[in-house]
């Protein structure tokens, strides 16, 4: 592929061109914008690629010129932290981008921007990678499950709208940059929300409904997050429809991104929908299966999005020759983890990152009938030249490895925990000494000083990597920096989502703020609130289980969903357990089953005979019962007399 590449910085401009080079693309370069168009003129590019100071604004300008040349060239920008509109501005006049980078730009993610797309008439192929990928995606909904494509979407960061059309109606998911910006054709998106006729499935529609109709806005966006993130994970959903992905497609004015990214909105969509014990039975029954771990290459890890259970439990699938080992080597001993674990490896199979049986997803098996025509491959277009004859080849081939063996370090430090980066792994107790040691030994593979003979390429590498480096030592020298870093590593162990100090303080807040407004009854105000609390901090017990106790009040969750999503609840101690028994007897209560709220009371004492709640509902249970028994036996003996009465006046005398 020919790329023209155009940036006024020169080291900028020199590891563009070493990247695209090494993709085995023909590249060539400038330094202003005026000399693009003649650039491109003089030898069509397919792709040009805008950095720095032309990778925002001027960027977008220059590709709206381009527009007009016989043979305009795809776009891809790579933007600074300011440029961050560039996108907006691109898609509001209508000029396609092939996508957007932030810098210094991922390998891997640029690699699949510059992938040749295939025509639109052929299928597209089944290696669920890459903007490409996505961008020629057409056909059933069983063959491209939308959660699966939506993880993609997040991945590459794509802007576009994911399609749908099925028997039961069709729908859109406008998607910016990765994340949920609109949503069309979803039904039952506001069945929670008050005010809100039944048959809205547009999502910018429906939130001005529900905010004119007095709805608090927070409460309004967790519920219509929940309906969605049920929706995405029902097996009904678009049964028998097709799907596909339109990169053109513009939401409409005023959209926002939902807070939920994609991955924990699907996460969060089969915690409200599976319990531990049906995952169990499903998962068991299939214990012997073998697996196969699919690990995306169009992103690093630390752009999934996943927690650290699904992240520690798809490194054990791959060491592991059965789901049942999985299981056995992801829980331990420890059986209040399964319920955890469970959810991981039903969130692993959802995405395509885990297949069981060692056979494919459905959407990867192999077509009925014929195979489609293979099309046609083009010539493999000769790399970029080699260096000036001033240098030697080995001199080249030197810098060449060194260049190759930087990047791959600095992509491996994308996202890594600074523990990780000083190569200290899951030690969680390490002394101040042995980071410094640690953090000279890393350092030094990567000073700057090192490459100083080196080509300006190579000297930037070493530079990035080197500054990850210093940024991970000064994060663990930071006062409270070792102690936080070594609770994280506690926490990876343990295969739990880790929760910083800060976070769970500001959660800590949250929750006793819902508390006051729940004493006050204000459920719906409590239940944003308790919402809050368990999104930050899902770690601390109380705040997950009053969140669902209270969405059942304030009207978010019906009294089976809430009953459900309780008894899939883990409870710390048999106290916690009691009370979550006590919660689900009130539900059944409030919903006029008396019989099954007595039952859960009972199981409630026999788990903590001390609990004061179910002792009380018993108690008053039990009163009830005595008065009505107490009422019923004056009126039996006054019925007595009476026929007896009657009996005495029909005798004969």
């Amino acid at each position: 592929m020919k790329v023209l590449v155009v940036d006024d910085d020169g080291i900028r401009r020199a590891i563009l061109v070493d990247l695209l080079g090494g993709l085995n693309h023909e590249v060539r370069a400038v330094s202003r914008s005026g000399d693009v168009l003649d650039a491109h003129l003089a030898q069509s590019a397919d792709v040009l690629v805008a950095s720095g100071t032309f990778g925002g604004v001027a960027g977008v300008e220059l590709a709206a010129r381009l527009r007009a040349t016989p043979r305009p060239p795809a776009v891809v920008l790579v933007m600074g932290a300011g440029d961050a509109g560039a996108e907006g501005l691109a898609r509001g006049q209508g000029i396609p981008l092939r996508g957007c980078l932030t810098w210094p730009p991922d390998p891997a993610v640029l690699a699949a921007l510059l992938q040749t797309p295939v025509v639109a008439a052929s299928p597209a192929q089944a290696d669920w990678s890459g903007l490409a990928f996505l961008e020629t995606v057409r056909g059933p909904t069983e063959r491209f499950p939308v959660p699966r494509l939506l993880f993609l979407a997040h991945r590459v960061a794509a802007t576009g709208a994911l399609l749908w059309s099925s028997p039961a109606g069709s729908g859109a998911i406008h998607l910016r940059s990765g994340g949920v910006v609109q949503v069309e054709g979803v039904p039952g998106l506001f069945d929670t929300v008050d005010g809100v006729p039944g048959e809205t499935t547009d999502l910018n529609e429906g939130l001005g409904i529900a905010v004119r109709s007095g709805n608090p806005y927070g409460a309004v966006i967790e519920a219509v997050t929940t309906s969605l993130a049920s929706w995405l994970v029902d097996p009904s959903a678009g049964e028998g429809g097709t799907v596909w992905f339109e990169p053109n497609a513009r939401p409409p004015a005023g959209a926002f991104a939902l807070p939920t990214p994609i991955p924990r909105l699907i996460s969060q969509g089969l915690s409200g929908s599976r319990t531990v014990e049906a995952l169990e039975r499903r998962w068991e029954a299939r214990g012997a299966s073998s697996m196969h771990v699919r690990v995306p290459d169009d992103s690093p890890e630390s752009r999934w999005g996943l927690d650290a259970t699904a992240l520690r439990v798809l490194k054990l699938a791959s060491e592991s020759p059965s789901v049942s080992q999985l299981l056995a080597a992801a829980t331990g001993r420890d059986r209040q983890r399964l319920g955890a674990v469970l959810r991981a490896v039903e969130l692993l199979a959802l995405l395509g990152l885990l297949a069981v049986d060692g056979g494919a997803h459905p959407a990867e098996d192999a077509p009925s009938g014929p195979p489609p025509a293979a099309a046609p491959r083009a010539a493999a277009p000769p790399r970029v030249p080699p260096p000036p004859p001033s240098r030697t080849p080995a001199a080249a081939t030197q810098e060449d490895s060194h260049a190759v063996r930087l990047r791959s370090a600095l992509a491996a430090m994308e996202g890594a925990h600074p523990m990780d980066l000083l190569g200290l792994g899951d030690r969680v107790s390490v002394t101040e000494a042995e980071i410094s040691s640690a953090y000279r030994d890393v350092s030094r593979r990567f000073h700057p000083d090192t490459y100083f003979n080196s080509s300006p390429v190579v000297r930037g590498l070493a530079e990035a990597c080197f500054a990850r480096v210093n940024g991970a030592y000064e994060s663990l020298s930071a006062p409270g920096g070792l102690a936080e870093a070594q609770r994280f590593i506690a926490f990876r162990k343990a295969g739990r989502g880790f929760v910083s100090e800060r976070e769970h303080q500001t959660a800590r807040v949250s929750f006793k703020r819902a508390e006051l407004l729940f004493k006050n009854r204000d459920w719906k105000g409590a239940d944003a609130l308790y919402l809050e609390a368990a999104r930050m901090d899902d770690s601390t017990w109380p705040h997950l289980f009053h969140a669902i106790r209270c969405g059942a009040l304030a009207r978010r969750l019906t009294v089976a969903q809430a009953s459900d999503q309780l008894e899939a609840l883990t409870p710390p101690t048999p106290a916690a357990r009691a009370d979550v028994l006590v919660a689900i007897g009130n539900l059944h209560k409030l919903d006029g089953k008396h019989a099954e709220a007595m039952r859960r009371y009972r199981q409630a004492l026999e788990a903590d005979p001390a609990n004061r709640d179910a002792q009380r509902e018993l108690r008053l249970h039990q009163s009830r019962n005595e008065q009505d028994a107490a009422s019923v036996a004056p009126a039996r003996s006054a019925g007595a007399t009476i026929s007896g009465f009657f009996r005495r006046g029909s005798d004969p005398k």
